[in-house]
This record gives C-alpha cells, sequence and structure tokens, in this order.
C-alpha cells in the first residue's frame, strides 16, 4: 500500500517540475480504510502530515470510514 502511495505522489512531484511545486507544509495524507495503516509518504524528502479525518463539502470524513 505504501509503495503504490508512494509512487503516486512522487509521479505527482515529476508533473509539477514543468512549473508547479507542491507547498509540503500545506500538503496532508489521509489513507481511509477499516484497518489501521502505518504510512509514511515523503515529498522533497519531508514526511508529509498523517490526517484522521477532514471536512468536505460540509460532512466530516474519517480515516476509518465513518
Amino acid at each position: 500500500m505504501q509503495t503504490v502511495l508512494q509512487g503516486m505522489s512522487d509521479s505527482l512531484v515529476e508533473v509539477g517540475r514543468c512549473g508547479m511545486e507542491m507547498d509540503v507544509e500545506k500538503t496532508k495524507v489521509i489513507l481511509i480504510s477499516r484497518q489501521p495503516f502505518l504510512v509514511q509518504i515523503v515529498m522533497y524528502q519531508k514526511q508529509l502530515e498523517k490526517m484522521e479525518y477532514f471536512n468536505y463539502l460540509s460532512s466530516l470524513v474519517t480515516s476509518d470510514a465513518r
């Protein structure tokens, strides 16, 4: 799981080299699953902050899929 997510993040960084750079301080990660996973995604040699929940269109989305 982590290898796939890290590969996707690396691809996003590579595409952004054409004039766009990701702000690591503003970029967050949430893995939505009923099973706990330890995931550490790195971008520009910095680990992205892992979120437990976020608000999307007035709905609360949680990492445990509630």
